[in-house]
C-alpha cells in the first residue's frame, strides 16, 4: 500500500466529505476548507491528509496557539482514519507530519486536544 501524507489543498473537499465525514455534507467541508487554506498561508496552522492509492484516508490539524504564552506548543486535533486503514500506522504518520512541521516552526511540544 503506498501513502502520503500532504497538506490539504482546496480539491480535497469531495473525498474529505466522502471518506472521512460523511454525516456532514459537502457544502459544510467545502466551506471549511476554504477557511483553513486560508488559515495556512499565515503558518500558525496546517491540516494534512492521508493520500493511500489516490484516496484520501485520513486527516489531522495543527495550531500554534495565539496565546503568546503556549507559542511553544502545537496542538492536535482532528484526526481522522477511515476504518479499512487503521492499524496501518496512518496516524503515526500523520502525527510524524505534524511534528516535522512543528519543528519547521521552532515549537518544542505537541498537544493531543
Amino acid at each position: 500500500m503506498e501513502c502520503m501524507i500532504r497538506p490539504t489543498v482546496l480539491n480535497d473537499a469531495e473525498q474529505i466529505f466522502q471518506n472521512l465525514f460523511v454525516k456532514s455534507d459537502l457544502g459544510s467541508v467545502s466551506e471549511q476548507l476554504v477557511k483553513d487554506v486560508e488559515k495556512m498561508k499565515m503558518g500558525e496552522f496546517i491540516r494534512c491528509v492521508a493520500v493511500c492509492n489516490g484516496r484520501i484516508v485520513g486527516q489531522v490539524e495543527f495550531t500554534i496557539p495565539e496565546s503568546p504564552i503556549k507559542k511553544h506548543l502545537v496542538e492536535m486535533s482532528g484526526m481522522v482514519v477511515m476504518g479499512e486503514y487503521q492499524g496501518k500506522q496512518i496516524s503515526s504518520r500523520l502525527w510524524e507530519f505534524g511534528a516535522e512541521w512543528a519543528k519547521s516552526k521552532g515549537v518544542r511540544m505537541l498537544l493531543s486536544l
